[in-house]
């Protein structure tokens, strides 16, 4: 087998806030020799890859980032990927194994024993290989739909009848989340996005109700589509969502906050304060 050609996307430095310029990741090209390999590596082609919100979390010059740490500068970036292992001197991996795992951004990688126990990379079961497309596995076969489960299960506990909404209604998460709640649990949910094209969506694959938080009122869309105030409430978007959400949750509304989109670009001095706090308590009796 010829070298085959790489090709690989750096991240180039950090970005404390504002948004994350297009030249900050870089295209570089390498070769690789799968003849190469020496044993307990295996070679793999990456078929796909995630691209996440918490990845822009990692972009911050800061000590570590959850469990997984920043990005390195000059360095590919890294996310969760789908690829197949196209050579292999590795006992716990055959040519042709479709893997998943987190792995740079590269087309192709050699790794060895450590880089696929830090990968925590994993062959897919084949007895669902060909009923999926293989994109499905960093969608709702993966980590988002294993967050919006895990949230739902955990967190929101769902009742039939009950009022949800979902923020970022529209995402990899938010859209999940959504057809669980209505069509697993029997809620009626609610869903905001930020355009019409994905208002659409959300009612096309179920939504109660949806609006378009740029060109809506926020106020005037609940109170519309839930007078008697919200159950669950999924938080993808943070700042004066929760605000509002806050004002019209019912007693014992439950809140499984996945993220805060909407303050990830700004400075620590510009991130937006909930005024209404107060709203959350735990009420006991001795």
């Amino acid at each position: 087998m010829a070298p085959i050609e790489v090709t690989s996307i750096l991240f180039k430095d950090y970005v404390d806030e504002g948004s994350v310029p297009v030249d900050n990741f870089v295209v570089s090209n390498s070769k690789l020799d799968p003849e190469q390999l020496k044993d307990g590596e295996i070679f793999v082609e990456v078929l796909y890859l995630s691209v996440d919100p918490y990845m822009r979390g990692r972009m911050r010059h800061q000590k570590s980032y959850y469990f997984i740490g920043g990005f390195e500068p000059g360095k590919p970036l890294n996310s969760g990927i789908v690829g197949v292992v196209k050579a292999s001197k590795a006992q716990k991996f055959s040519k042709g194994d479709v893997v998943a795992g987190m792995m740079p951004w590269v087309t192709h990688a050699v790794l060895d024993d450590k880089a696929q126990l830090q990968a925590g990379l994993q062959k897919l079961d084949k007895s669902l290989l060909g009923k999926f497309p293989l994109s499905y596995f960093l969608g709702i076969l993966g980590m988002p739909g294993l967050t919006a489960y895990g949230g739902i299960k955990k967190i929101a506990e769902p009742k039939k009848g009950e009022v949800a909404l979902v923020s970022a209604a529209a995402g990899a998460v938010g859209l999940i989340v959504g057809q669980l709640l209505k069509h697993v649990y029997g809620c009626r949910v609610i869903g905001s996005a930020g355009s019409d094209d994905k208002v659409q969506l959300l009612k096309e694959v179920g939504f109660d109700e949806a609006f378009n938080y740029r060109t809506t009122s926020k106020h005037d869309a609940l109170a519309e589509a839930a007078p008697d105030g919200i159950d669950i409430y999924w938080e993808n978007v943070g700042g004066p969502v929760l605000e509002k959400v806050l004002d019209i949750a019912k007693s014992h509304a439950r809140i499984p906050c996945c993220g805060m989109i909407s303050q990830y670009d700004l400075p620590e001095d510009k991130r937006y304060g909930v005024k209404n706090l107060y709203q959350v308590r735990t009420w006991s009796s001795f």
